[in-house]
């Protein structure tokens, strides 16, 4: 849109479509590799993962500002997207966490785990 009509982009990035980090496992057929054991298997997603990269990457650079969430979301976007440190900012949350973290069953192990679900 950037291009085409001169519009404004802003990203807010919670998580990276794609990272380095989704590459670099293919080769450990962990997590969602377990179908690309073969080698033929591991070049076609190794290819589709560098032109989803690519995509990815070319998009990102049309932003006029970003903001990420964390410092990992951070390193990601600015190796992806170009680290330029006047178009992007990392916003951490805007809340003191310790709160959560001293209630993590970690902390409590008397605390029930349980699942809530909202759509």
């Amino acid at each position: 849109m950037r291009a085409l009509f001169g519009c404004k982009v802003l990203s807010y990035t919670h998580y990276p479509t794609i990272s380095s980090d989704m590459f670099k496992q293919i080769d450990t057929n962990q997590f969602n590799n377990k179908h690309a054991a073969s080698f033929l298997g591991r070049l076609v997603k190794k290819t589709y993962y560098f032109f989803l990269m690519l995509v990815y990457s070319l998009c990102g650079r049309f932003a006029n500002v970003v903001a990420t969430n964390s410092s990992w979301t951070d390193r990601h976007i600015r190796a992806l997207w170009g680290d330029s440190e006047e178009h992007i900012t990392l916003i951490y949350p805007p809340c003191d966490t310790q709160d959560l973290v001293d209630s993590s069953p970690l902390h409590n192990p008397r605390r029930r785990n349980a699942v809530m679900s909202c759509a």
